[in-house]
């Protein structure tokens, strides 16, 4: 890092920058109720990123990612501090006006966009703690954003350079090293480390803001196939049509908090346009080999063939040797198999079949949305709950199973596994597995309506 830039971090990170008012507004009103466990606190502070890092700054001290949700932040610090902190500094409306104001605004706009896309792959895919990815995405570019609110004419400048995307990571870099920020921020930001798929998730999220609305479905096909671990064409298309409805929700949402005049900025991925939504296609080859043995497939209902397309993507690119979806009878009372895939007739497996009362480690997994993947390493530790029905039924190696809730209501659960004659299950198949069943269960609330 060059002198200036060391400079021009110092000088950003003792600035007192100004708070956007509605935020201000919003929340003086809350804080007046002295509740600082109020959810709405932090989805106010989560429109003003460098609120948020002032914050974070406050809490962690001298200690890098201690802290990474504004709900902690806002506990740890007590009501006093909090409340010095969030109301100190000038109005932002007061303090910039007509292009400078428009640029910061656009700037606030991309960051909580990488944001609310991170936290959305985050849960995609099943990671725990979202909130920590949403302000991760946040603060990704604390650096473009500062600069913006402190230095506009510095940043328009910095606009038009060459190397201006490496110029506004290395004061991200700095400022978030000098603020303490999360660490993930940090990962996100050095990306040094190929195998953190958390840190790249943040980095497809920013990716896929950058893409622009031309190129986001060909981007996040891509991207999601190779980075986000999601396999199979149906899954990827789906995620890309899911991501296209976060991104209208989200830039529409945007546009209530940060009005964008459409005259004085091109046409965005942030903007609420006409995106195209890509439904899942399968060609005639793919429909032929998920098809049922029956012959009716053409008769097969919405819910039975995202089933199906989901058992047949965990087949044949997971390489899962036999998948099963299991459905809860009529009187809730049994798991009872429904559909097979690479199960030979003559299986054992094909009795899947277990009541709900047995106390098995199916009956605990539909309990409640959840995942389990068993291996040798804590076959032992689950050993009371494989009963000796599933034992016979399944054998002896590694499988991974996940319930299937659609609208806080459980449907069934998916069971796959590598060998009928036992074998090992590695944790990359095992994510992707979980990633698909998310899915799935998102395409069935969908076609419920």
């Amino acid at each position: 890092m060059n002198d200036a830039a060391q400079n021009r971090i110092a000088r950003l990170s003792d600035t007192v920058f100004p708070v956007l008012g509605r935020c201000s507004d919003e929340l003086s009103g809350l804080l007046q109720k002295g509740d600082l466990k109020n959810r709405r606190l932090a989805d106010v502070l989560a429109h003003d990123p460098l609120l948020c890092a002032r914050l974070f700054r406050a809490v962690n001290r001298e200690q890098i990612g201690i802290v990474a949700s504004i709900e902690q932040a806002a506990g740890l610090l007590g009501s006093t501090a909090f409340q010095s902190i969030v109301t100190t500094g000038p109005v932002l409306e007061q303090s910039l006006a007509g292009t400078a104001l428009a640029a910061y605004l656009q700037s606030l706009r991309r960051a909580y966009h990488v944001a609310v896309l991170a936290r959305h792959l985050a849960t995609v895919q099943g990671y725990g703690h979202p909130q920590e990815f949403f302000f991760a995405g946040l603060l990704y570019s604390v650096g473009d954003v500062a600069l913006h609110a402190a230095d506009p004419q510095a940043a328009q400048t910095a606009a038009g350079e060459h190397g201006a995307t490496a110029t506004a990571a290395e004061l991200s870099r700095g400022l978030a090293l000098t603020w303490h920020l999360p660490e993930l921020v940090h990962r996100a930001l050095d990306g040094s480390d190929a195998d953190d798929r958390k840190a790249a998730l943040v980095r497809l999220a920013v990716a896929l803001v950058d893409a622009g609305s031309e190129d986001l479905h060909a981007a996040a096909q891509e991207a999601l196939v190779e980075a986000a671990g999601v396999s199979g064409e149906q899954g990827a298309q789906y995620v890309v049509r899911d991501l296209c409805q976060c991104t209208i929700q989200t830039a529409r949402h945007l546009l209530d908090w940060y009005p964008l005049e459409r005259r004085a900025s091109p046409y965005t991925p942030l903007d609420p346009g006409p995106y195209a939504r890509p439904q899942p296609q399968v060609s005639a080859e793919n429909t032929a080999e998920a098809a049922s043995p029956t012959p009716a497939r053409s008769a097969a209902s919405p819910v039975q063939r995202i089933i199906e397309e989901t058992l047949a993507a965990m087949h044949a690119k997971l390489g899962l040797k036999r998948v099963v979806f299991a459905v809860l009878s009529a009187d809730r009372k049994l798991i009872r198999g429904r559909f097979y895939r690479g199960v030979d007739r003559q299986s054992p497996l094909r009795g899947f079949q277990f009541e709900r009362s047995g106390g098995s480690l199916f009956a605990r997994l539909v309990e409640k949305p959840q995942h389990v993947w068993v291996h040798a390493g804590n076959r032992e530790k689950l050993a009371r709950f494989l009963t000796a029905d599933m034992q016979l039924l399944l054998g002896e190696g590694d499988f991974c199973a996940s319930s299937i809730f659609v609208r806080a209501k459980a449907v069934g659960l998916c069971y796959a596994d590598v060998h009928p004659a036992g074998g090992a299950l590695d944790e990359g198949a095992y994510a992707r597995f979980k990633t698909l069943c998310s899915l799935m269960a998102k395409r069935l609330a969908d076609s419920a309506g």
